[in-house]
């Protein structure tokens, strides 16, 4: 059955809307009776609604009609619907606005006059459809005869017009909005008077009447609220009264204590508790009374203002201030629950409310717990017990969170209960540690986790994690355990054993941590039994707390060390237990070890038990660590034995020795087979650290002068042998090497003894171990060892060359350093090195600026080395048969380094020395050119690169010389453009390179700078003249080129002295304009330039920089004392100018020009308005106004046509000249 919903009104599709919304909101009764009186309203203006009987059904078929935007006739009242289908008299309405408002709209220029028209016209034809509509009879809307065709239609727009938006936005303020906006305003205004009132009134009325003008006005608010609701058309204005009427209500209470009783609520609560109990009654009637969800967290309110009344009615103390909250949201939580509609009304949307009231007496909890009384502290215990109900009624329905706060909540108040009992903070943290105890067990024992699945399954996932931070936070206090030793000691006692066995069972749980392997609880168990063995020793007297010396310590210790040894048996059932048993045995045996040490027959007994068991149990349980921490013991028993023997150092590394051959040996035993190679590495390590006991006994003389030195290396030597056997026996290269190693140390121990001079004879032997092992790596089939391949060739390059590279200081040692960097690029040539070749260019670059400037003839071999090098690169580009350098780019880059630095260092420190017979910046010159020269022919760009970048800094070189500075940087700067210009010819799209660009535009720089220079600081005509002149020639000469770079750099130059010509256009104003005109000629010529390859952008360059020159300096002229003759010749430039640019279409001439005409123009106005009086000037000036004004009204469309006809021409004519 459909619903025909045509006519209804925006107010009452909003009224359905919003019924519609709330309705979950209000009880079953509340919503009846709202629905029945909407429905009351709306069904004469809805067709089908008899189909509907009840009217809650019939709204909420109303508001689905609404959503889905459909009105489908009924098929009950078809013809009566017919009959009704006029267009709404609000159509009508809105037209008639429209109407009313065109001519504002023509006056404020939104509209034209002729749109206007064709608007009103249209509007008003519609409009007299509509009254025709209305005034037809309802046989005409009757359904056609059967056979007979309908003309069709006009389509009309598809959507709204601008006007009908207007009118529609217009429309719903004017009806829909306006009613509930004068409704607040009002209300609002009504409230804020009788404020007012009662301010201002003083005592013409007496406090008592204003008190009852209060209450009436409240009871007058809520009773037309009541009134109002009960009619939908004025229901806005109900709920409005209501609303105010709800909040004021709690003011009078306050007017009573401010105009009455004129004391604190605090001091006289009663009539605050009873203001807060009416008002909650009010606000809980209102909401059950369905007139909204508001109404239920102004009673929560109140309520809760009621119970802080009552505790002041009765002076609770404020530690227990927080218990009545708590009980109250308990209570309120519980109501929740309950499964009585009523209550359920009330209550049910104050679960959030209730939230924070509860976490606000959480926050309280600070109170008890700093009290110092045991009466206020014992409110602690309760408010806990409180709201640990409160949040296990929310738990299986709650957050995560406020279950983790319903399972604390148990512990925390068995924690407070001891607290409150005033109980030291020892015995507080014991109770802890007992809680978590409590709430880890059902870890160790299945029924209880059967039955919390039963009762509280949210309890049991958070339980251990609850449990181990009650445990830790129960050790902490260490000072109060300091105070209580011996409940210190069962606090950490009772922490470790229940971690030691929930480490037995912790695999098989699943929950929180389980990412943590079980063996390794047991760190933190033996960690807490260590500590409440301390306490245990304070307790019984043994070692008091205060004597916390190592020794002590060690002493007392050692039973407990022996006694984790014998812990590490019951577990090696589980490997991974053993193991860290055993590693935790061995850590505090290494203690006991060393705090033992100052007594040396008992350090060597002892570590030797240590050695021995610890061996064992490694060997058993198969634990590298174990067997390592036994190694350890070893070496301090074999440490304890030399000092007990009293022997001289030489015999150190001997008793150091016996670990080692022990350990070798031990590896070869039958039982120990799965850990020999740890044996074999312990044998190794044992050797090197015999050698190092050894060498650092003997501080007397220099260490390869004492017989030590000889001990040491045949520790060393051992360490070489048992490292090799360790390395064929898994057949790891890697070791082998590590092992081979021991070779060039005895070489170089043996060398020592012979006091060598030279750093050659210790470096050789370590260069060619390196170079074998560089070799070995490279033939590897070890992936692992071949990434070591590079490490090792720069580690041998390096101690092949640095040795005699950085002690260069004649011409031997130069020669020989050179010879061994160019052994070097032969090799990694050979080999394919791009480390070895790093390395000696490295050194090569070192080798370039060391003592420069000391000798001519150093250079020589430096400039020489540096060609040689060269050619190599050359070759390896050229001829790779005959060599081929891994990085061809580097080698180049210190090949310029060695020709060009100690040339260029000697031009700034000797600028007028002589080499080879030449100026030296002649030299440099020529150099820079030769390496031009290289990297354009053979297409080097990385060598283009570095030699540009010095190019610039002798471009600086040259500008701090003399005048003949110029010539040397005319001479760079030439061969730096000729080597652009050679790029674009040569390479391969060298035109579009990077390079290319900053080449060319570095060249002009270079070539112009000096006398660049030489201009600003000291202009001339004749200096002025010739950069300009230079630059246009370069520009010019560029351009026909296509070099757009070396084009833009000499436009720059000409830029940057055009600003000398600004500044001083008195003198210079001929170069300045003869520049112009000759810049106009270039632009006009342009097309020669474009065919060229030039841009198009540069003819526009060329006429803007051609205007500058030509017109800036005269028109500054202008300004001086000649100004009538320099404004006669400004008007005959620009004369020249315009007729230039009408005749060769030039825009960017002809505008420009006409601007100036303007200015000058102006000033002419400005010059004559001076001299006449201001009111004058005002009159003229208005009375031209006025012309103008009235000449546009009269003539605009005579206007606009020579308007329209002056844009086509000048459109033409911009499209005529670009």
């Amino acid at each position: 059955m459909g619903l025909v919903i045509d006519r209804l009104t925006a107010e009452e599709r909003d009224l359905v809307s919003s019924f519609t919304t709330r309705a979950p909101q209000l009880t079953p009764q509340s919503r009846a009776v709202v629905a029945a009186s909407i429905a009351k309203r709306l069904r004469p203006r809805v067709d089908g609604a008899s189909a509907f009987a009840i009217d809650l059904e019939f709204v909420n078929a109303v508001a689905t009609a609404i959503r889905s935007g459909i009105s489908m006739p009924s098929t009950i009242d078809r013809n009566a619907h017919a009959e009704r289908g006029v267009v709404d008299g609000q159509d009508v309405i809105g037209r008639r606005y429209v109407l009313s408002r065109l001519d504002d709209l023509v006056g404020g220029g939104a509209l034209d006059r002729p749109s206007a028209e064709r608007v009103r016209a249209v509007i008003e034809s519609e409009l007299v459809s509509i009254e025709s509509a209305r005034s037809a009879p309802s046989s005409a809307q009757s359904v056609p005869e059967p056979g007979l065709k309908q003309a069709p239609s006009a389509v009309g727009p598809s959507g709204p017009t601008a006007l009908d938006l207007v009118a529609g936005a217009t429309r719903t303020f004017a009806t829909e909005e306006t009613p509930s906006l004068l409704l607040n305003i009002g209300a609002f205004l009504v409230v804020v008077a009788a404020f007012i009132f009662v301010s201002v009134s003083g005592d013409q009325i007496s406090d008592l009447v204003k008190l009852v003008l209060m209450i009436v006005g409240t009871t007058g608010f809520l009773a037309a609220g009541i009134v109002c609701h009960r009619y939908p058309r004025v229901l806005p204005a109900g709920r409005t009264f209501l609303v105010i009427g709800a909040l004021i209500t709690p003011l009078d209470p306050v007017a009573y204590y401010v105009l009455v009783a004129r004391v604190s609520p605090l001091d006289a609560p009663t009539i605050w508790t009873l203001g807060s109990l009416v008002s909650a009654a009010l606000y809980a009637g209102l909401r059950l009374g369905g007139y909204g969800i508001g109404y239920s967290y102004l009673f929560y309110a109140a309520v809760l203002s009621a119970v802080l009344g009552l505790e002041a009615l009765v002076k609770l103390p404020v530690s227990w201030a927080a218990v009545p909250i708590a009980a109250m949201a308990l209570a309120f939580e519980r109501l929740h629950l309950s499964r009585t509609q009523l209550v359920d009304t009330v209550v049910g949307p104050l679960s959030r409310m209730t939230m924070v009231v509860a976490a606000l007496a959480g926050a309280a909890l600070a109170i008890p717990i700093a009290a110092s009384a045991p009466f206020e502290r014992a409110a602690l215990p309760v408010e806990i017990v409180l709201l640990t109900g409160y949040y296990v009624l929310r738990a299986s329905r709650g957050a995560a969170w406020e279950q983790r706060l319903a399972t604390a909540g148990p512990g925390l108040a068995v924690v407070a209960t001891v607290y409150s009992a005033g109980a030291d903070l020892a015995v507080v943290a014991l109770a802890s540690v007992v809680v978590g105890s409590a709430y880890v067990a059902h870890e160790l024992a299945s029924s209880i986790d059967h039955g919390l699945g039963r009762l509280a399954p949210w309890m049991e996932p958070r339980l251990t994690t609850l449990g181990l931070a009650f445990l830790v936070a129960g050790l902490l206090p260490l000072g109060a355990f300091g105070r209580m030793p011996a409940v210190g000691a069962a606090a950490f006692l009772i922490a470790g054993f229940v971690a030691a066995a929930l480490s037995l069972v912790w695999d098989e749980r699943s929950g929180p941590f389980a990412a943590v392997r079980g063996e390794y609880v047991l760190i933190p168990a033996a960690a807490a039994i260590a500590v409440g063995y301390r306490f245990a020793l304070g307790a019984s007297g043994l070692l008091p707390l205060g004597q916390n010396g190592v020794v002590d310590l060690a002493r007392a210790y050692a039973p407990l060390s022996f006694t984790a040894w014998l812990g590490v048996v019951p577990l090696l059932r589980s490997p991974m237990h053993a193991r860290i048993a055993a590693a935790l045995a061995g850590l505090l045996s290494a203690f006991v070890s060393v705090g033992s040490f100052p007594d040396a027959r008992v350090h060597t007994v002892v570590n030797a038990l240590y050695a021995v068991a610890g061996a064992g149990v490694g060997v058993r349980i198969a634990s590298r660590r174990t067997v390592w921490i036994a190694a350890a013991a070893a070496m301090l028993c074999a440490y304890g034995a030399y000092r007990w023997s009293g022997l001289p150092p030489v015999f150190a590394p001997v008793f150091a020795l016996v670990p080692a051959v022990s350990a070798f040996a031990t590896g070869y035993l039958p039982q120990a087979r799965s850990t020999r190679m740890t044996f074999l590495q312990i044998a190794t390590a044992a050797s090197v650290m015999a050698a190092g006991i050894g060498l650092a006994l003997d501080t007397d003389r220099a260490p390869w002068d004492a017989d030590v030195w000889r001990t040491a290396m045949l520790a060393i030597a051992f360490a070489g042998i048992s490292g090799g056997v360790a390395a064929r026996q898994i057949r790891s290269p890697e070791i082998g090497l590590a092992a081979g190693l021991a070779v060039p140390v005895l070489i170089d121990m043996a060398v020592l003894t012979a006091h060598p001079t030279l750093p050659e004879e210790l470096s050789a032997a370590f260069a060619v171990y390196g170079f074998v092992a560089a070799w070995v790596i490279r033939r590897s089939t070890h992936k692992g060892l071949v990434s070591l391949t590079q490490p090792v060739e720069y580690v041998a390059s390096a101690l092949a060359i640095f040795p005699t590279a950085l002690r260069v200081a004649d011409f031997a040692t130069l020669l020989a350093s050179l010879g061994i960097a160019f052994a070097l690029v032969g090799a990694a040539a050979r080999w394919r090195s791009a480390a070895i070749e790093r390395v000696a260019l490295l050194a090569f670059l070192w080798l370039s600026f060391t003592r420069i400037f000391v000798d001519p003839r150093i250079d020589d071999i430096r400039i020489g080395a540096g060609a040689l090098l060269l050619a190599a690169c050359v070759a390896s580009v050229r001829v790779p048969r005959l060599i081929r350098l891994p990085e061809v780019a580097p080698a180049e880059l210190v090949a310029a380094a060695l020709i060009v630095l100690p040339t260029a260092v000697v031009t700034v420190l000797d600028p007028g020395a002589d080499h080879f017979d030449l100026p030296i910046p002649l030299l440099l010159c020529i150099e820079l050119g030769a390496l031009y020269a290289v990297a354009v022919v053979y297409q080097r760009i990385a060598l283009l690169r570095a030699v540009t970048a010095v190019s610039c800094v002798a471009a600086i070189e040259f500008l701090a010389l003399a005048s003949y500075g110029e010539w040397y940087a005319a001479l760079l700067g030439s061969a730096m453009i000729n080597a652009a210009l050679a790029i674009a010819r040569r390479w391969p799209q060298g035109r579009t390179l990077r390079e290319h660009a900053v080449l060319g535009a570095l060249g002009v720089g270079v070539l112009f700078l000096p006398s660049l220079g030489d201009s600003i600081t000291h202009p001339t005509f004749t200096a002025t003249a010739e950069v300009v002149a230079a630059g246009l020639g370069v520009l010019v000469a560029a351009g026909l080129l296509g070099e757009r770079w070396i084009s833009a750099a000499a436009l720059a130059v000409l830029t940057i002295e055009s600003t000398v010509i600004v500044r001083l256009p008195e003198r210079l104003q001929i170069p300045g304009v003869a520049a112009g005109i000759i810049l106009f000629a270039l632009a006009i010529a342009f097309p020669r330039f474009r065919r060229g390859g030039l841009p198009a952008a540069f003819s526009t360059a060329f006429e803007a920089l051609g205007v500058w020159l030509y017109l800036l300096p005269t028109f500054l002229l202008t300004f001086t004392p000649a100004a009538a003759v320099q404004h006669a010749i400004l008007m005959a430039q620009l004369v020249v100018l315009t007729l230039a640019g009408l005749g060769f279409r030039r825009r960017w001439q002809i505008i420009p020009a006409i601007g100036m005409i303007g200015i000058e123009a102006l000033r002419g106005i400005f010059e004559v308005v001076n001299r006449i009086p201001s009111f004058a000037t005002f009159a003229i000036a208005g009375a031209l106004l006025l012309a103008i004004g009235f000449l546009l009204l009269l003539k605009r469309e005579a206007f606009e046509r020579r308007r329209q006809t002056l844009t086509s021409w000048w459109v033409a004519w911009l499209a005529a000249s670009s």
